[in-house]
């Protein structure tokens, strides 16, 4: 889970959670997307929490960018590194 909400806006009354458009960018880029809406599963567009699952070991480089109702914006990242779960987990049930 990816939360952004504590993102604020030089804009006076903004509502960070109604007034300011978030895109979220896994690093996770494999070209799949939802069966149903065709979008690509490695971005999610909308509000200020974001959720992807990492299925494949290695290390993401994620990015929200918040842009506000005069286009402004600003881009934050952090480093996810994943795992292979039968190293970190091996002899266990």
């Amino acid at each position: 889970m990816f939360d952004a909400t504590a993102t604020t806006s030089s804009l006076s009354g903004v509502d960070p959670y109604r007034q300011v458009t978030y895109s979220f960018d896994f690093g996770d880029e494999r070209g799949e997307r939802w069966a149903i809406s065709g979008l690509p599963k490695n971005t999610q567009t909308g509000g200020p929490l974001a959720a992807h699952v990492f299925d494949v070991p290695g290390t993401y480089t994620v990015r929200v960018r918040a842009i506000d109702s005069t286009g402004a914006s600003t881009t934050a990242s952090m480093t996810v590194t994943v795992h292979n779960a039968d190293s970190v987990y091996s002899g266990n049930q």
